[in-house]
């Protein structure tokens, strides 16, 4: 009987993915909306983006780490792929409510993109596996795994019901403003657990810990403005007519969540080891 793991690895990465893409247009549009750095007909660049770097890079994110983790051959890495590319053309043909931006020059576009997306999918598959490889700490390792899922599965769930209706409808995802401030909370949370489970252990350790389970997140905001700056340079040189509305505002965003990230998850850091720091020393007094 062929063992279940590799295609509840693969549903597992699609629901994280979800969840994970969640997370950065909630925060990205939160900052947008209340700095008022864009304008609302530019958001569809925000849901582009989302769909084909933020969704892959999470899902290759959990997927590569299960793969490691139960040493799988050759099988995961292609079905993988294969994964990535009915996702793409699902996207190309419209199948979710979210019109294809390569259109039209399909080709020079889809290279920057897909392209785009691909690249970052195998930086964040080789980061996965030189982690798991390199980390010694089985235990560690393996909590911040389930901390992973256990955080972008619950954004999933929250951002359930808008999605199915999105899809549903051929509408498009409205986002009020509790699922806008949902992603800050689930980030701070993460940061709250994982610095009062590494209490003892020093900041810059539940710092690493804490890049471990939000990297292709992180990497996503750094991604953004170097693809928007490669599709306003090339469009204007090839004089193929700007699909992008490019405003500096989207770059100023992109820089802004990833401070932003960092920002939330150092000071859930802090409070989370202040709060295990006080309570390994109440059960010291007690022993």
């Amino acid at each position: 009987m062929p063992s279940p793991a590799l295609p509840l690895s693969i549903l597992s990465g699609l629901i994280c993915a979800t969840g994970g893409s969640f997370i950065f247009a909630g925060l990205y549009l939160y900052l947008t909306s209340v700095l008022s750095l864009t304008e609302d007909s530019s958001v569809f660049i925000v849901r582009n983006y989302t769909f084909l770097f933020v969704f892959t890079s999470v899902f290759t994110a959990v997927h590569s780490t299960n793969r490691v983790r139960r040493a799988g051959g050759r099988s995961w890495p292609i079905a993988e792929g294969l994964v990535l590319l009915i996702f793409f053309a699902g996207y190309m043909t419209g199948l979710w409510p979210q019109r294809p931006v390569m259109l039209p020059h399909f080709t020079v576009r889809a290279f920057l993109w897909f392209g785009g997306a691909a690249a970052l999918d195998v930086v964040v598959d080789g980061y996965s596996s030189v982690f798991h490889r390199v980390s010694g700490d089985d235990q560690r390792r393996e909590y911040l795994y389930r901390h992973r899922l256990v955080l972008l599965w619950v954004a999933m769930l929250v951002v359930a019901a808008p999605l199915v209706h999105a899809v549903f409808s051929k509408g498009v995802i409205e986002l009020n403003t509790r699922y806008l401030l949902t992603p800050l909370a689930l980030i701070a949370v993460s940061g709250i657990v994982v610095g009062a489970r590494f209490a003892a252990s020093s900041l810059r350790s539940c710092l690493e810990n804490l890049i471990v389970i939000w990297y292709p997140v992180g990497w996503s905001f750094l991604v953004m403005p170097v693809v928007l700056f490669i599709e306003f340079v090339m469009s204007d040189y090839l004089d193929y007519g700007r699909v992008f509305c490019l405003e500096g505002g989207h770059l100023i965003s992109a820089f802004l969540g990833f401070a932003a990230l960092n920002l939330i998850l150092l000071s859930g850091c802090l409070l989370g080891r202040l709060g295990g720091g006080i309570i390994t020393k109440v059960k010291a007094r007690r022993d």
